[in-house]
């Protein structure tokens, strides 16, 4: 119900605060910064981590390797801040992108690829961290895994995440894609490739390739996704090809010889999936958040190019979202979002300045008492 009065006081206003910054790149550089990814520890230290790219990485210090396939330098960079995110410290270089941050217990990990899957880890919080470790050892005519994950999902169990592997890097255009499942139990030696169990899509089938896959696990009985069978779970994934409104939910379950079965479900809409999007469990509320870009010409022969205005849902099933409000504006949004939940506060990591896909700051904004935002 909107207030009476000045249209100012009841107008819809960004839940986000104004982001605070993480890191700069020097403009003379020639670097991009992508996939940010954060972590926050227990006691409240942030750990960002992102990737560098762009043709001035070869001149930079530090641990870099060279893509396989492509030639292309690799860099990511982490940062921790002990004060929610007013000051940084810079800790390590990794040599591989598309790192993601998850955590378990008090041991901190980020894994990404550099063709092959690579993760290190840190026992202080992020302030040292270990050599890599390889998880996969595909070749170079197998194809390399193609972008980071969207979620790292973790229970009282599992610690499970999915990539997108390139099967076909020679195809020009559109390349087949497989999703690669992988799960390991919470407590393992994650550093190890036989603590994993991994499971692939059939190669090129488009309605396992997709982007943004969501590991979910739905306990509702009364649920059409119900993941209570041990070893079963939910891809949340937006597809390669279909309609921009909707996601494609996979189950992936447990076989009698170890081995992971993937079956393609039902489409679920989800606002704001035509870009991409983030799903983030609170099990304070028991609701699902989710931060998407707003979409305003999907149903238009011809797109045109639209503002970026970030928006946060709510839902208790992943299929009936509940609009929350507007995180940022279109002018102060950020791109390549994540998030995580801390207390009573939602924190968004993503990436800001220059031009296209070439970004030259990754900033941390805030929405404190967001689950506030919950009404009947």
């Amino acid at each position: 119900m909107r207030k009476s009065g000045n249209p100012d006081e009841w107008k819809i206003q960004p839940l986000a605060e104004a982001a605070l910054p993480v890191y700069s790149a020097d403009p003379a550089a020639k670097i991009s910064l992508c996939s940010p990814s954060i972590e926050i520890m227990p006691g409240g230290r942030i750990i960002a981590a992102f990737s560098q790219t762009g043709p001035g990485l070869r001149d930079l210090p530090g641990k870099k390797a060279r893509h396989p396939r492509t030639g292309h330098w690799m860099q990511g960079r982490i940062l921790v801040s002990n004060d929610f995110g007013k000051t940084w410290q810079d800790t390590h270089l990794f040599p591989f992108c598309g790192g993601r941050l998850f955590r378990d217990g008090h041991i901190l990990y980020l894994i990404g690829e550099s063709g092959n899957l690579q993760i290190i880890k840190s026992a202080d919080g992020g302030l040292t961290w270990s050599d890599p470790s390889s998880l996969t050892a595909h070749s170079d005519a197998e194809g390399d895994f193609a972008e980071p994950p969207a979620n790292i999902f973790v229970d009282e169990r599992h610690i499970a995440m999915v990539w997108m592997r390139h099967t076909s890097p020679g195809v020009k255009g559109t390349a087949p894609q497989a999703a690669v499942f992988m799960r390991a139990a919470r407590g393992a030696n994650l550093m190890s490739p036989r603590q994993w169990t991994f499971g692939e899509s059939p190669a090129g089938q488009e309605r396992f390739a997709g982007h943004d896959a969501h590991v979910v696990r739905v306990t509702d009985p009364h649920h059409s996704l119900n993941s209570t069978e041990t070893g079963t779970c939910h891809i949340i994934l937006r597809p390669s090809q279909g309609h921009q409104g909707s996601v494609m939910a996979v189950k992936v379950s447990s076989q009698e010889d170890g081995s992971l079965k993937m079956e393609a479900g039902a489409a679920l809409p989800l606002p704001g999936c035509h870009s991409r999007f983030q799903i983030l469990f609170d099990p304070d509320t028991k609701l699902y958040w989710l931060i998407s870009a707003q979409a305003r010409t999907s149903f238009k022969t011809r797109r045109t190019e639209e503002p970026l205005l970030l928006q946060l849902h709510f839902s208790s099933g992943l299929s009936d979202w509940v609009f929350a409000g507007l995180l940022q504006t279109a002018e102060t949004a950020l791109q390549e979002v994540c998030g995580a939940i801390h207390g009573s506060t939602l924190y968004l990591a993503g990436t800001s300045g220059g031009k296209g896909p070439h970004r030259s700051s990754v900033g941390l904004a805030a929405v404190k008492y967001f689950r506030e935002l919950v009404y009947p």
